[in-house]
């Protein structure tokens, strides 16, 4: 049984820095508040996604337990405070989760990857924060040796949503497009991202042409794909991004100059995670970097001070949650543990309707779910 409790702290004051500061990092200026409630999931890896499932006006949460084959909707009460309500089938080892209404009834439904079943499962919404196997429930996919990620995006501008899944032994990633019937054309059309991409890829329009690009962590650099067409899938590829062990990366506007910035995320302590300042055409520059403990996880990007700049929060499998606070140049806050040993999925939303994002972390090697909300010391 899914189990919630509020945790009740004095405000913690971060006055410390990221551990082993280097030359090129950009301290924090100020302290900051940290208060931290918990919920329970299951034991294992956790992937989160955030959304109104039951159309109550409040932010909700559904939690993929990859261990038990399932997801776990957690619904808002309105206060903020996320309570379990149900939970359902999600085929073997769902690893990631993306809203898609691909039966067009206006309802999130959700698209599902199965990490090393090379399927991905369909699950209509009801509306009511439930969820029913779709029809199909499941189909089969041909990425090597399996995907990780999932995202949904009209790639073709067809008016049809589309799916993206990672396929590393293809150097690249498969777009699998929409059909007007909530279908999937699988097992999709392959793009070579010029690497081998393993987790935590974006989908974003970079540079204002109302298309979705595609950004990918490769072994030794990151890819940067702009879509080329409106009618067809056509990707052109910006120059790589050299990058030690990149694994991770998120795509935001990290400094309010409304062009998307990037945040890397690497697999090693160095360069550990980097802020790259876009221009708008794909291009990007260095703006900020920290050192990271070894085994980075996931980037998720949101706005936890509402200052209407994006924020972005890191994980690391060594005991390491990294706060990255947008601004002019970015800054560095580590966020504590609480006794979370093996910090995984990671997902940012505004669950208490303050118009500041909460961050939602999960360990994989427990049944925590820490959920932090993050304020300058002086409000």
């Amino acid at each position: 049984m899914t189990k919630q409790q509020k945790i009740s702290f004095a405000a913690i004051i971060v006055s410390t820095f990221v551990s082993g500061c280097s030359a090129a990092e950009v301290l924090d200026p100020q302290p900051h508040n940290i208060t931290v409630q918990e919920i329970a999931a299951s034991n294992g890896e956790k992937t989160f996604l955030t959304g109104d499932f039951n159309h109550d006006g409040h932010i909700d949460l559904i939690v993929a337990e990859e261990t038990q084959d399932r997801i776990v909707v957690f619904v808002n009460n309105g206060a903020g405070e996320l309570q379990s309500t149900a939970q359902f089938p999600a085929g073997a080892q769902p690893s990631w989760m993306a809203p898609v209404d691909f039966d067009t009834d206006g309802v999130a439904d959700l698209a599902i990857i199965n990490h090393e079943a090379n399927t991905i499962t369909l699950l209509r919404g009801n509306g009511d924060a439930s969820f029913e196997p779709a029809d199909p429930a499941r189909f089969p996919i041909e990425t090597e040796p399996h995907s990780h990620v999932i995202a949904a995006a009209d790639m073709n501008n067809d008016g049809a949503i589309d799916l993206i899944i990672d396929s590393r032994d293809h150097l690249g990633v498969y777009v699998l497009p929409g059909g007007a019937e909530g279908e999937f054309d699988a097992p999709g059309q392959s793009v070579d991202v010029g690497g081998a991409p393993y987790l935590g890829f974006a989908v974003v329009d970079i540079n204002h042409d109302g298309l979705p690009d595609i950004i990918t962590p490769n072994r030794n650099d990151v890819s940067v794909l702009l879509n080329r067409s409106s009618t067809e899938l056509s990707f052109e590829q910006v120059s790589p991004i050299p990058f030690q062990s990149p694994f991770a990366v998120g795509a935001a506007d990290m400094n309010g100059d409304n062009e998307i910035d990037l945040v890397i995320a690497g697999a090693g302590e160095e360069p550990g995670i980097v802020v790259l300042k876009g221009n708008g055409e794909g291009q990007f520059a260095h703006a900020a970097s920290a050192q990271m403990s070894a085994g980075a996880k996931l980037v998720a990007t949101g706005d936890v001070n509402g200052d209407g700049t994006m924020d972005a929060a890191i994980t690391s499998w060594n005991a390491q949650v990294t706060l990255v606070i947008g601004a002019d140049t970015p800054y560095f806050v580590p966020l504590p543990l609480e006794g979370m040993r093996n910090p995984w999925g990671v997902t940012m939303a505004d669950f208490d309707g303050d118009k500041r994002d909460e961050i939602v972390v999960g360990d994989a090697s427990g049944e925590r779910v820490l959920i932090y909300s993050v304020t300058s010391a002086d409000g």
